[in-house]
């Protein structure tokens, strides 16, 4: 949100909401992101944040394997709540902790969810190094661009 990192930034308790406007192709864009915290004590109150959403990241931590086991839940609570075809972006987070050698492992694992959930896209990121941070907001914001002006039209 603010081009920067910490690394104390608390978990996300329950929910947190932000807004920014981000110049693209010509256009001040508006965003409103919310951030659901993942944990299973929180799942009761997300689905409430989830409705009407025009699309959503789901994110897991690559260096933490086990936190893919959430994605399908997530892939669920947001089609239960919008369209099945809502525009999902699978987000693979602090790819700086993980290993060379296990990059290839862990990519793999995530371009199969692309399949079989039906994402849009998979980008492995780092706030720390600043990899592909902004890329992926551009793209989803020039996807849901693309998707207002085709589908909504």
């Amino acid at each position: 949100m603010y081009n920067e990192f910490s690394p104390a930034t608390p978990l996300t308790v329950g929910v947190a909401f932000n807004t920014c406007t981000v110049e693209r192709q010509g256009r001040n864009i508006g965003l409103a992101l919310w951030d659901l915290g993942g944990q299973e004590r929180f799942r009761f109150i997300q689905g409430i944040y989830c409705e009407k959403t025009q699309a959503a990241f789901v994110f897991f931590d690559m260096s933490n394997i086990g936190s893919v086991g959430q994605v399908p839940d997530w892939v669920n609570m947001l089609r239960q709540f919008n369209d099945p075809n809502i525009p999902l972006v699978l987000v693979g987070t602090k790819m700086d902790l993980v290993q060379d050698q296990d990059l290839e492992g862990i990519h793999a694992l995530a371009n199969q969810l692309v399949k079989d959930y039906g994402f849009y896209c998979y980008a492995p990121t780092s706030a720390k190094l600043k990899i592909n941070v902004d890329e992926i907001i551009y793209y989803m914001i020039d996807l849901l661009m693309y998707y207002d002006y085709y589908y909504k039209t």
